[in-house]
């Protein structure tokens, strides 16, 4: 199990998902752009854990995940921001951070603690 810190920072087109009953699906981003958490999880190549939903216009949704894994030994990390049948970044497989750099809306910064 390893620690990992997940950032993600929206730029104002976006908002953030809501579940809460009766409530639109989504409140404002603007002086509000950034989440973020910390989640323990075992190396697991195929798991890819969701950090954060968003919604553009009530129309597109976007999703930000990492995935913790183990390759020959070393633990690796790897951030993704998507915005289904429209858009995919993925960030580099690295051993201590990871970041996605998408100019569309929004972006997920994670690293070991």
């Amino acid at each position: 199990m390893r620690e990992i810190k997940w950032t993600c920072v929206a730029n104002p087109d976006w908002q953030w998902l809501s579940a809460q009953p009766g409530k639109p699906a989504g409140f404002p981003v603007e002086g509000d752009t950034v989440r973020q958490g910390t989640i323990k999880l075992p190396p697991n190549p195929d798991y890819w854990h969701p950090c954060i939903n968003l919604v553009l216009q009530m129309v597109s949704y976007g999703n930000a995940y990492l995935r913790y894994f183990q390759e020959n030994g070393t633990d690796k990390l790897q951030a993704i921001a998507v915005a289904p049948d429209i858009w995919t970044n993925e960030g580099p497989v690295h051993e201590q951070f990871s970041c996605t750099n998408s100019t569309a809306g929004f972006n997920l910064y994670i690293e070991f603690v």
